[in-house]
């Protein structure tokens, strides 16, 4: 046998064992009785996201966008945008010319804008911060509520409005639904009063005189703004906080018990998870939901039992955290599980955030659509709501975790048509399902499944490259679930002929989907992707051979079966590291420029972990607890000094590295937090100041460097980094074990100081 033909061998083996590894033995049931309706739900209610007022018109323009829209089924859209909505004067008349757009600054009085609502102008907006004056020059948003009320009612999407409860009044909210309802006939039933104003982020939550909006204020708030918009149409919703649940000093809880029958719902804000988390970690963050709506509930039961079934609960922001994670498949199947999560504990509507925001930026954000000069391209979630738009029904028939498979499920009844909602959340096992619906007819299936074949975000140039409708078949029987993947199935009542989609045969070429340059000491990231000319094949390729000249490979062979795969390589030395990808005849290589190694930042504590306590790797001499209301959707580390003065040197935190953390220690050259202090914080001694030393097994007192506070700490994050110069500090980095803030002073220290976004630089 000649070597070539030996080496085919060879490589075929490979890809016949990968692709056993990758398969079910055999079929997995899947009983569903379409008889047993757990609750009724209006899934295009939970299918809705957030549009804003700095989005350009072109976009609200563009018929591809409006499409998208129209396609993606969505059903509440809520407005104006976020923050904005705290500062946002929904009509600018008396103030701003509604010919030319022009506002005089000078129409200001008693501190708000003075609007004539006998007609009606543009928009304007006012500063964050007291005394909220009409914002400096001539830019008030790319479009004005007007604009965005059209968009919604063009696309087919019912609307929620958060109107002004941060800079604005009950007359300004009262005049907006008689604006909306009576005199446009937008027919808009759910108000929220204010966005997220429990947080020192939001325009309102610092009042004129610096003191802080207490829950108890925003309740008295929250009945003034009702009684003025209910008076204006009693058929309207109106609820609040727009922002989390936390169990203590929550606004939820305050108008809960304060403001009566007032309260239609309770909305709610969510951020959770983390880019550094597992696959595993990061689905299992969609489980908040359930916390969040029983905490709410319990509320409910205790203020206001006669209306527990009146009250209603929505989710008006939710989604990842504004990182990669938010922009890749991942986010599809995310996405997926916690709409589930909504519909199984009774969430009434939700809606996303956001349509377009950050859909440019790196490393991508948080837009359902990425649009750059006139191309809308949908992201991963945008694929995931049209699937639940347009293929989950009314009757919650069953959901959870298919026993012997990797695949949730959801199943869903309207009439005589049944939908499952697939999502197999192995990178590796391919499952396949064979359901049995009792209580009606079983037909064949229309089956949308979405891959990397379909979708692909290139996390180097920070856009998709690949972003198609999910692939659709007509099957009987089984239904095949690739691994990591989205599938929406559909047994209609109209028949069905069985056919799958027809695929190219063959693969013409590999591609490499890398970084141009990497650290030495750092692993690159390497995608390889089957491809036909210019579209992504799945089924074609089962995997590829990599190799990786000057560098070390996690993995040497990369599965191709859904059209991409991963490896990383760890570069060695500086130079260049040459990338091959071989399957059969296919090779392509290329190359990662390795610079010499500098210190990067590793966000190590982030306030995620329920409770700030030694077993969460915590400790400190003083009260710690999380904090979300000083940096938006964001925990921090709160710590309460409390006249603090018990030595000159005081524990302030005390930091162990986590179980498992996935960091070179030996690579340890810093450490680096954001730090702030409360409006009220006070020191006597000008030197006050903190001392950040780190332990380790061979050296078990390692001080770093220390820092002093600062006067802009009160206002502003400060990002302080100090670095391990010491020859013998930097000899004990392998043993590292925890990082120390000492306060250091000599006189008594008032108030309240934030750490987050903890961390180690590492070379």
């Amino acid at each position: 046998m000649t070597n070539t033909w030996r080496r085919s061998w060879c490589v075929l083996a490979m890809f016949i064992a990968a692709a056993g590894e990758g398969l079910s033995a055999e079929a997995i049931p899947l009983v569903i009785d379409a008889t047993k309706v757990q609750r009724t739900i209006q899934p295009r209610d939970l299918g809705g996201t957030n549009i804003a007022l700095w989005v350009g018109q072109e976009t609200y323009r563009s018929e591809q966008v409006r499409r998208l829209f129209q396609d993606g089924r969505f059903g509440v859209i809520r407005l104006p945008g976020g923050s904005w909505s705290d500062t946002t004067f929904w009509n600018g008349h008396g103030v701003r010319d509604p010919q030319t757009g022009l506002v005089d600054h000078s129409r200001w009085k008693d501190g708000y804008p003075q609007i004539d609502y006998s007609a009606y102008a543009p928009t304007i907006t006012v500063e964050d911060k007291p005394p909220h004056r009409i914002r400096a020059g001539q830019w008030h948003g790319n479009v004005d509520v007007l604009a965005l009320h059209d968009f919604a009612r063009h696309v087919g999407a019912q609307q929620l409005v958060c109107v002004n409860a941060g800079t604005g009044r009950p007359i300004d909210a009262a005049e907006w639904v008689k604006f909306a309802n009576r005199t446009n006939s937008y027919n808009i039933r759910y108000w929220e009063i204010g966005n997220e104003l429990d947080g020192g982020w939001e325009a309102g939550h610092f009042l004129a005189d610096g003191s802080e909006l207490t829950p108890q204020m925003y309740a008295q708030r929250f009945i003034e703004f009702a009684r003025a918009m209910k008076q204006v149409d009693p058929a309207i919703r109106v609820g609040g906080p727009a922002s989390g649940v936390e169990e203590s000093n929550s606004f939820a809880e305050a108008i809960l018990r304060d403001c009566g029958e007032l309260v239609d719902f309770i909305s709610i804000h969510s951020y959770p998870g983390n880019q550094t988390f597992t696959d595993e970690q990061q689905f299992a963050r969609v489980q908040v939901v359930s916390e969040h709506v029983q905490r709410v509930r319990g509320w409910i039961e205790k203020y206001q039992p006669a209306r527990r079934d009146e009250i209603e609960i929505l989710y008006t922001e939710w989604n990842l955290p504004a990182t990669r994670v938010a922009c890749e498949l991942d986010a599809a199947l995310w996405t997926a599980l916690f709409l589930r999560e909504m519909a199984i504990n009774g969430v009434r509507l939700s809606t996303q955030w956001d349509a377009f925001t950050q859909g440019k930026t790196e490393p991508g954000g948080h837009a359902l659509i990425w649009d750059s000069n006139g191309q809308a391209m949908p992201k991963a979630q945008y694929w995931a709501m049209w699937g639940w738009n347009n293929f989950t029904r009314r009757e919650v028939l069953a959901s959870g975790k298919i026993e012997g498979a990797p695949v949730e499920y959801l199943a869903t009844r309207e009439g005589d048509e049944v939908c499952l909602m697939l999502v197999n959340s192995s990178r590796d096992v391919e499952t396949v399902i064979a359901p049995r619906i009792e209580g009606i007819a079983q037909r064949p299936a229309e089956v949308y499944s979405l891959t990397f074949e379909q979708y692909f975000w290139n996390p180097f140039t920070h856009r998709p490259d690949t972003s198609t409708q999910p692939r659709r078949q007509v099957l009987e029987g089984e239904i095949p679930v690739a691994p990591f993947s989205l599938n929406f199935v559909r047994y209609p009542v109209e028949p069905l002929n069985v056919t799958a989609s027809v695929r190219p045969a063959h693969a013409d070429r590999l591609m490499l989907v890398m970084p141009e340059s990497v650290y030495a000491g750092e692993k690159a990231e390497i995608w390889v992707r089957a491809m036909q000319q210019d579209r992504p094949i799945a089924g074609a390729v089962v995997s590829a051979e990599v190799s990786a000249d000057g560098g070390e490979l996690s993995s040497t062979m990369v599965r191709l079966a859904e059209s991409a795969g991963r490896t990383y390589a760890l570069a060695r030395e500086p130079g260049k590291m040459k990338i091959t990808a071989r399957a059969g005849e296919l090779v392509v290589a290329g190359s990662i420029t390795v610079k010499p190694s500098i210190p990067r930042p590793v966000v190590i504590w982030d306030a995620e972990e329920p409770v700030l306590d030694r077993e969460h790797k915590y400790e400190s001499d003083f009260p710690i607890a999380r904090e979300m209301n000083v940096r938006p959707n964001e925990p921090v580390v709160h710590i309460d000094l409390k006249d603090a003065l018990k030595t000159k040197q005081n524990l302030l935190l005390r930091l162990h590295f986590p179980d498992g953390i996935q960091i070179d220690r030996s690579g340890i050259r810093g450490v680096f937090a954001d730090v702030r202090v409360s409006p009220d914080f006070r020191c006597e001694d000008e030197d006050a100041g903190v001392l950040v030393l780190m332990q380790s097994e061979s050296n078990w007192w390692m001080p770093i460097a220390r820092f002093r506070f600062e006067e802009a700490m009160k206002t502003n994050w400060v990002r302080k980094e100090v670095m391990v110069t010491d020859a013998k500090h930097i000899e004990a980095m392998p043993q590292a074990r925890n990082v120390w803030f000492i306060l250091e002073t000599d006189r008594p220290v008032n108030g309240s100081v934030y750490l987050d976004r903890i961390g180690l630089m590492v070379r």
